[in-house]
């Protein structure tokens, strides 16, 4: 038997099911975090680096965000084919298992991209999850932010907790500019919310200018009003929509 779930838009609903390997975390942490992997790529796994990986990176978004990790636990499933890098299922993220081979077949980028995907699925536990955007025209709100957060996330703890993967976490903005002016100065380029008049064409708009552009906007919105206002912002945001639907005038009223 399951407990009753509280109320969550329904694609973030997740299950799997396979023949996973299920490891728990090795030490006592406030958030259950659970892995679930082939046996196959097991070997490829340090999962206590990734265990501590997540520490770090909840207890940055608790105080970042002002408000405690809001689900009972947080398991992790490596998929094969996955079809994109990651889902954020409430409680339960899925990834793909590309990034577990052997270390002669990993460059430096990707070792950052596993990272980061890492953080970034775990910064929609709060925008996306814990608060969903209430239509696809406001997408940013989940994946600029998780963008942004994530950035954020690997700048200010990355160069203690992160060195052995990430060489150079100062960086992380510095590509995100680079991979939002060369889909900016493209004829097919959109402001960050864009109208979004059916589903079919919300799969438009999951690009590096929702994404990458976006989260550039947001860091220079917190340069603009600060930190500290920023911090407050995402609080009293978190706190008034918890468990709803919001769009852009709900978050900007917040400030």
């Amino acid at each position: 038997m399951f407990n009753d779930c509280p109320p969550i838009s329904t694609y973030l609903y997740g299950m799997d099911a396979g023949p996973f390997t299920y490891i728990k975390n090795d030490q006592e942490f406030k958030v259950p975090i659970a892995i679930g992997i082939r046996k196959s790529k097991l070997k490829y796994l340090d999962p206590r680096d990734f265990f501590r990986i997540l520490e770090a990176a909840i207890i940055f978004y608790e105080d970042f965000f002002g408000t405690e990790f809001p689900w009972e636990k947080y398991d992790n499933i490596f998929c094969p084919e996955f079809r994109i890098r990651g889902m954020e299922n409430v409680g339960m993220i899925n990834m793909t298992d590309k990034y577990f081979r052997p270390k002669n077949e990993l460059t430096e980028l990707s070792a950052f991209e596993y990272v980061h995907v890492v953080v970034h699925e775990l910064a929609h536990m709060w925008f996306g999850d814990l608060v969903t955007m209430t239509w696809w025209n406001d997408l940013w709100l989940k994946e600029s932010f998780a963008d942004y957060c994530a950035g954020t996330c690997l700048m200010t703890i990355g160069p203690q907790k992160f060195k052995n993967r990430i060489k150079n976490p100062e960086q992380t903005f510095l590509g995100f500019l680079t991979a939002a002016t060369e889909e900016d100065i493209r004829d097919t380029t959109h402001p960050v919310q864009v109208e979004v008049r059916d589903t079919n064409e919300a799969a438009n708009v999951f690009d590096k200018i929702c994404y990458r552009k976006g989260a550039c906007f947001l860091r220079q919105v917190a340069h603009f009003v600060g930190d500290h206002v920023l911090k407050a912002g995402m609080k009293e945001y978190f706190a008034l929509y918890r468990l709803k639907n919001a769009e852009l005038k709900d978050f900007m009223g917040c400030f």
